[in-house]
């Protein structure tokens, strides 16, 4: 009867352990595909540990075990087994504080009772703390973390990520579920902790019973302690006491090494998993991750993590604009993401009507998914492998196929978009400089980088010396816009026609082989001049270059930075400025350069907020394309 007792109680704490490893899954497989023989192994070598040493360090070891198996790492293990340790933190106490008021009473057992309250008060106080406090208590998490490597610092942020990201999603684990495997694991436990009891009652004749053995595992003064070292453990009890613990351990390995059936795999294949951040590259990660903590765009990186918990992130290729693009991956497939919240929310759905509306029209990207809502404007485009920007198109291949790719362009726009014009509208005009030109240029002169520069009447940009700014206000008063733009001819326009807004497919068996992206609307002044003058801020200005440059120094008014345009760009803007001259004659060219000027000037304030220095090099751009026009050589 009293080995019966024994196998009966090993058999419940084995149980107990199953049940214990279905509810900690819970928590992960919000997050990412559990790994059934990890979960076992891990907990097994945690109990096994937790036998040997003190501090519970097998949990410790657990978090590691499992981290390594999982695509989050080891601080979201950690995260995941410090909630489901704080599970059982809840249930000991209620059952401390049931057997007290149920009258059985022992200095253990009323130390304990304390001990449980205060520790569930003080988990509360942390939740309020998490709740109410958060903006202090991330400053100080990225102020420690920040101590270290940035290795070691992703590590620890993402722990603390990990964790603020289980408590919250906790809401998305299956209530029903989660409160039946913590019944039943604890049921199992209970019965156990009873078997065991009155075994050794029968066995040893000792003064054992179901509260000898939990008031021993769980008193709060034996925390600290292992397994081993229990007030039940004495010589007469070394051989059974060991097994008691350590048999369910062997039970776990076993389970460990058993096959999970097909059914099951299948559901977790087929399962929709929460990203615990979207971000593949590591850098990317840890620059996310210190923006958060600091708190800054708070709104916007909820939102950001919101919008992307189902994919992969694999690149960032957000540019110019308040929009963000991101290459992602499914589980079915790769797409090109683009969205913006709040106020921008709204000009990016303009662009998706504008996409709609001339997918007819002109070779548009395919747009496979969408979401409109309040303060909200996403939608995913089709991914090609083959697919390259015109830019990289440009510098691998021969000039004559650059320049057959980027004419076709010109025509489809010609003869697809630029038609149906009506003559300029001397108010539209009026209106585009004063916002366009006028408010611009008040910007960036009282631009705190900007304003130090504009003391002397000439910049030396790279060893040459060029005209400032103040020089040309005849050049860009407004009678003398007003008689450049005067024979513009308005109609449908993309508004951002740069190099990197042109897709190649270089795929030779493609149904087309180039593609536009991203129009810009909310330009005034629909001249369809605006288009080509885009493409001459790349090819003539060389914007894409500029973007690829980090570093500038400046030295009174010098102005250095590395600007190495290619010979490509050259020769492919002369051809384009040819182009232009027959299509459009003198005076159309003339406008051109000068909508390209506008579109440096309204640039500028986006760079100045965006990174001040850097903005120096867009200003100085602006300064070239400036003194090029005035002096006839654009």
């Amino acid at each position: 009867m009293s080995i019966f007792l024994f196998l009966l109680s090993v058999s419940f704490l084995l149980g107990g352990h199953y049940f214990k490893v279905l509810r900690w899954e819970q928590f992960i497989e919000i997050y990412e595909r559990t790994r059934y023989r990890s979960l076992f192994s891990s907990l097994g070598w945690g109990y096994l540990l937790n036998f040997i040493f003190p501090f519970r360090i097998g949990d410790f070891v657990r978090s590691i075990l499992a981290g390594r198996k999982m695509k989050n790492g080891f601080g979201f293990a950690l995260a995941t087994v410090i909630l489901d340790r704080m599970f059982d933190v809840v249930v000991v106490g209620t059952i401390f504080f049931t057997l007290y008021f149920l009258g059985y009473r022992s200095d253990a057992i009323n130390a304990s009772v304390h001990f449980y309250y205060v520790f569930i008060g003080i988990l509360f106080l942390i939740f309020l703390l998490l709740r109410y406090t958060s903006k202090w208590l991330k400053k100080i998490a990225k102020a420690f973390c920040s101590i270290f490597n940035p290795r070691i610092e992703l590590s620890f942020l993402l722990f603390f990520w990990s964790i603020i990201c289980t408590f919250t999603d906790i809401i998305r684990v299956n209530k029903g579920k989660l409160f039946l495997n913590t019944l039943l694991m604890w049921s199992f436990y209970l019965a156990s902790y009873f078997s065991f009891g009155l075994f050794l009652k029968h066995y040893f004749n000792s003064s054992g019973g179901f509260l000898y053995v939990f008031v021993n595992l769980f008193a709060h003064k034996n925390l600290e302690a292992p397994l081993f070292s229990f007030g039940y453990f004495d010589n007469s009890e070394v051989i059974f006491t060991t097994l008691f613990h350590v048999l369910p351990v062997l039970g776990l390995f076993i389970i460990s090494l058993l096959p999970k059936s097909f059914k099951n795999i299948k559901k977790e294949i087929e399962r929709d998993y929460i990203n615990l951040l979207p971000h593949i590259t590591q850098e990317d990660r840890l620059k996310f991750l210190e923006t958060f903590f600091t708190d800054q765009r708070k709104d916007y990186l909820s939102k950001f993590v919101e919008i992307n918990k189902r994919v992969n992130v694999l690149q960032d290729y957000s540019a110019g604009s308040n929009a963000t693009t991101l290459l992602c991956m499914d589980t079915e497939k790769t797409f090109y993401r683009k969205y913006t919240f709040g106020s921008e929310s709204g000009k990016l759905y303009e662009q998706l009507i504008w996409l709609k509306k001339n997918e007819h029209k002109l070779p548009l990207p395919l747009i496979i998914n969408e979401i409109h809502s309040d303060g909200l404007c996403s939608y995913d485009m089709e991914y090609k492998s083959s697919a390259v920007v015109f830019f990289n198109f440009i510098h691998s291949n021969p000039v004559e196929k650059s320049w057959n790719i980027l004419s076709r362009v010109l025509d489809a726009f010609y003869f697809n978009l630029h038609v149906n014009t009506v003559p300029s509208s001397k108010e539209n005009i009026s209106s585009y400089i004063d916002n366009k030109v006028s408010k611009n240029i008040a910007k960036i002169v009282n631009g705190k980088e900007i304003k130090y520069l504009l003391e002397y009447d000439e910049l030396i940009i790279n060893g040459r010396a060029y005209k400032n700014i103040y020089h040309f206000e005849q050049l860009l008063s407004k009678k003398n816009l007003l008689s450049v733009f005067e024979d513009d001819v308005c109609c449908e326009i993309h508004g951002d026609l740069t190099v990197e807004n042109i897709i190649c497919d270089t795929d030779t068996e493609a149904v087309r082989d180039f593609y536009i992206i991203d129009p810009n609307g909310g330009n005034i002044h629909n001249s369809l001049f605006l288009d080509y003058a885009k493409l001459l801020q790349s090819l003539h200005g060389g914007y894409e270059f500029m973007m690829k440059t980090q570093n500038v120094s400046i030295d009174g008014n010098r102005i250095d930075f590395i600007f190495t345009k290619s010979l490509a760009y050259f020769e492919i803007f002369n051809r384009l400025v040819k182009h232009m001259k027959e299509r459009f004659g003198e005076k159309g060219v003339r406008s051109i350069f000068y909508h390209e000027i506008i579109h440096w000037l309204r640039l500028m304030p986006y760079k100045l907020e965006k990174n001040g220095k850097r903005a120096i090099i867009f200003y100085a751009g602006l300064i070239m394309v400036l003194n090029d026009v005035e002096n006839g050589k654009a």
